[in-house]
């Protein structure tokens, strides 16, 4: 299994739409909201992976990320990332996200890395660093994502950052 997504990463990843492509410079734009993400894309996300808004479900939207909650500084680096992945049309993007477990994963574990760099920078507690990796691998290897990745694999990707 490592092999295999090893070869496809290498594949699917070109520098352009890597996460090396945002650098501190790149000033990403962006706006938030507390309400509801687009209809179409909230109640598709609902029946496929039966995530919840109210419990915390973060989604970006073209240059919106959507939130009930606060957005903390390396989850808003994860959806920066879902920000300029999505530049090409967010319709695309999200129709093929829905549709495309594959491109789901390389999707997010190109956000999940980014977001384990800023945890990098600004965390030094080995320990603490530790747990947003079992955090972040976790959710990465869940159901949410359609289980293709274990845990094990998950953390070995995202520590690639």
């Amino acid at each position: 299994m490592m092999k295999f997504w090893n070869n496809f990463l290498k594949k699917k990843l070109q520098p352009k739409q890597s996460a090396e492509a945002i650098s501190a410079k790149d000033e990403i734009m962006f706006k938030t909201s507390k309400e509801l993400p687009p209809k179409e894309i909230y109640n598709r996300a609902v029946e496929l992976f039966g995530i919840d808004f109210e419990k915390g479900t973060t989604f970006t939207v073209g240059d919106t990320i959507y939130s009930k909650g606060e957005i903390s500084p390396d989850l808003l680096e994860h959806e920066k990332v879902h920000i300029k992945q999505q530049a090409s049309g967010w319709r695309e993007w999200w129709e093929r996200y829905f549709t495309d477990t594959a491109f789901r994963t390389t999707q997010e574990l190109e956000a999940y890395q980014e977001q384990y760099r800023w945890v990098l920078k600004n965390i030094k507690d080995r320990n603490e660093r530790a747990r947003y990796l079992m955090f972040f691998a976790q959710s990465l290897s869940g159901k949410m994502y359609g289980n293709v990745l274990s845990l094990q694999d998950a953390m070995f990707f995202i520590k690639r950052a």
